[in-house]
């Protein structure tokens, strides 16, 4: 297994998708395409409402490349989670391809207040396994795999 500690102190949201890019072109050459969209969210997320857009705090971020399946693996410093964001994800992953609204609509509905719950989505669809969780330190940790087929 190949694995990549890619963790960084974002200094803006640039360099978050250019992190993003470099671990997309990665897992596109071990046959995992498709993830583009879900890394950058997921990121973002780490860094605008886990670590709440503090510059010096640091996104652990690493990447696992097999034969058979990715993973990756991103925590943030965290805050105070919600217990409702667990509940959501919970809610989205069992849902997951069965939700006939749009999901704009369903994000809305059942998102936390104030967030769309796009990362979450995308997180969801672009991989086979999504599991989120509260890390020691009270944030999140967001834990993707895809298998290859």
């Amino acid at each position: 297994m190949n694995t990549i500690d890619r963790s960084f102190v974002p200094s803006s949201e640039l360099e978050i998708r250019d992190v993003a890019r470099v671990a997309e072109a990665d897992l596109n050459l071990a046959g995992f395409p498709g993830v583009s969209g879900a890394l950058v969210e997921v990121l973002k997320n780490a860094h605008e409402h886990g670590n709440s857009g503090d510059l010096s705090k640091r996104i652990s971020f690493r990447t696992e490349i097999d034969l058979h399946f990715a993973r990756v693996i991103v925590e943030d410093e965290g805050t105070l989670v919600d217990p409702s964001f667990f509940n959501y994800c919970g809610v989205l992953g069992s849902s997951s391809g069965r939700i006939s609204e749009g999901f704009y609509n369903f994000a809305e509905r059942l998102s936390p207040k104030g967030h769309s719950g796009a990362g979450v989505k995308l997180s969801f669809l672009a991989f086979d396994e999504a599991k989120y969780s509260q890390n020691k330190n009270g944030g999140v940790r967001v834990e993707l795999t895809k298998y290859k087929i």
